[in-house]
């Protein structure tokens, strides 16, 4: 038997079916992102959580609490979830290779708690990977108006129900800003210059129109 007959045999069987199924849908889901240009989060649950937070509500604070510390809805969802499926399969191949080659999982609960826990290893790196990309993606450092008139870029679709997310360009220090954004009608496609023209205070996201501004002077974040 040659080693890839062998390898997919391997990520076939078992509890690394699961994290081989992520992998398989995270390859598919960017291969239609490059053809489509759908961006992160054509899958994206918005797990807003800092607003959930800033609710007073106590109880679903806390129960928020490890999506927070996992960084899950502080950046896009499929990013996030691509970084974790790598890191389920890593781990669930090496443990498969070493300490669970001598496992009798012959029963479906047997495998199904070994998958559980080769995820629940996977969350730490996870979490390590994602922490510096937070700043990528923060928010709610600056007063929200002052981004009214402003020009910036698409780095999720926006449209008028579904919260995307813009990169704006501060001139002060010259970073970049993620701004929850919508639309008033319509979807813009991802890296496509905006306008910002105001900010919902109810919802925390600012309202966006579709800009005449050159692309290559709108911010880009690659």
């Amino acid at each position: 038997m040659d080693a890839f007959t062998q390898f997919a045999e391997t990520a076939l069987s078992g509890e690394l079916i699961p994290a081989t199924s992520s992998i398989l849908f995270i390859v598919a889901y960017w291969l239609f992102s490059l053809v489509s240009g759908i961006g992160f989060d054509a899958i994206d649950f918005d797990f807003d959580v800092d607003a959930e937070l800033n609710a007073g509500d106590m109880f679903m604070g806390i129960g928020l609490m490890p999506l927070r510390w996992l960084n899950l809805g502080v950046i896009p969802v499929m990013l996030w979830l691509t970084i974790f499926g790598v890191f389920w399969f890593i781990v669930s191949y090496a443990m498969r290779m070493g300490f669970d080659h001598y496992t009798d999982a012959s029963t479906s609960w047997d495998v199904t708690l070994l998958s559980l826990r080769n995820a629940a290893i996977a969350l730490l790196p996870t979490k390590f990977l994602t922490n510096p990309m937070r700043e990528w993606f923060r928010i709610d450092e600056f007063d929200p108006n002052s981004f009214v008139d402003m020009t910036g870029m698409t780095r999720v679709p926006v449209n008028s129900s579904k919260v995307g997310r813009v990169s704006v360009r501060q001139p002060k220090d010259n970073s970049d800003v993620i701004l929850k954004a919508v639309t008033t009608e319509g979807e813009i496609k991802s890296r496509q210059p905006v306008l910002i023209v105001g900010y919902d205070e109810s919802r925390g996201v600012h309202i966006v129109v579709e800009s005449s501004v050159n692309q290559d002077t709108a911010t880009d974040v690659s």
